[in-house]
């Protein structure tokens, strides 16, 4: 029996892939072999018959990682390519988020202009409650269509106390949202986990801060320039808070309690009514048990993702055989392109 050999250049690790063989003339799967160290050799072909050659991550680990990493170019073949002989793309692939499923909380911002009804606003399950005339806004906004506007004079979201909100003694968060401040003659409140934590945009510069109970705070020592959409992430990573203003990161502290809040306000504090935000937030996230930055990063360029944007950990999908027929997967949407009709690598080769 003939073999066919060669080379491939495949993200993630070589040794994660399998190299498949699919008789030219009739796409049937013809064998399969190891790629090891970016080489493969497939044997138990005919010589002289042309095949051509694909690879996917091999059967038994994860299904796929990363649809981008782990498919040649938007394309996939199945395990069991025997049974299910088909050419996949994903031809619709959402922005996902790897760690939405620690995702306790996510305001988009967009809503209809000048309303004021955040019945329907995607707040991963939670319930938004608005005071004064707080409202979405088109006037500004990071990402998507609008941003949620604060005048300054008694506005405020509330989101009903939660078991999402508690966090114990070690275990890490990360509230990251968008801001755009028109005014900074007051301390003014972007978060306030009640009477946990609090974050503010502060009078003196004006700076970000934040204050953990009443005991210590964390200033951030870069100017937050006015009417300028900023991206702030508080952090804790274990023990230690860190402030990350535009992905930057400035003073970090520690604490070891636990966090037991009665109700999550955005752009209020109740102990402090004089503090209310003026301006706009946007892309509003609290991630739990993830700390998301822990060094300086590259902010979001992107409206937060509201899905896993990966296929299904360990789990294909049953897929659909009929040319253009499409099925989702953990937010990417995979369409059949019929039988293996076209090599993914390289091909037709002819076995020697």
């Amino acid at each position: 029996m003939a073999s066919i050999s060669g080379n491939v250049t495949i993200a993630g690790d070589p040794d994660d892939w399998i190299a498949c063989a699919f008789d030219a003339d009739t796409h049937a799967y013809a064998g399969s072999a190891a790629v090891s160290a970016g080489t493969y050799e497939i044997t138990g072909l005919t010589a002289g018959k042309a095949y051509m050659i694909a690879c996917r991550c091999k059967t038994g680990g994860a299904w796929q990682a990363n649809f981008a990493e782990y498919t040649v170019g938007d394309y996939v073949i199945p395990a069991d390519p025997v049974t299910t002989p088909y050419l996949y793309k994903a031809t619709a692939a959402e922005p996902g988020d790897l760690e939405w499923n620690n995702v306790t909380l996510s305001i988009s911002g967009n809503g209809t202009n000048d309303s004021a009804d955040f019945s329907s606003a995607d707040a991963k399950g939670h319930t938004l409650t608005g005071s004064g005339d707080v409202k979405f806004s088109t006037t500004q906004y990071k990402f998507g269509t609008a941003s949620i506007y604060f005048d300054g004079t008694g506005d405020y979201l509330k989101v009903a106390d939660s078991a999402d909100f508690s966090l114990n003694t070690s275990q890490s968060f990360t509230f990251e949202c968008w801001f755009y401040c028109t005014s900074a003659s007051v301390n003014r409140t972007l978060l306030n986990i009640y009477p946990w934590g609090k974050l503010y945009i502060q009078t003196t510069g004006p700076k970000a801060w934040f204050s953990f109970g009443e005991s210590w705070s964390i200033i951030h020592n870069t100017i937050v320039t006015l009417n300028t959409w900023h991206h702030v992430a508080i952090v804790r990573n274990g023990s230690t808070f860190t402030v990350y203003l535009d992905g930057v990161a400035s003073g970090t502290n520690t604490a070891s309690n636990n966090a037991d809040p009665n109700n999550l306000y955005l752009g209020y504090d109740p102990s402090d009514t004089s503090s209310i935000f003026a301006g706009y937030l946007d892309d509003i996230r609290l991630t739990k048990g993830v700390a998301r930055y822990t060094s300086n990063f590259d902010v979001p360029t992107i409206e937060n993702p509201q899905a896993l944007g990966v296929p299904t950990e360990n789990t294909e999908p049953t897929w659909p055989v009929t040319d253009g027929q499409t099925v989702v997967d953990g937010g990417v949407t995979w369409t059949c392109k019929g039988r293996m009709v076209q090599p993914l690598i390289q091909g037709p080769l002819i076995a020697a």
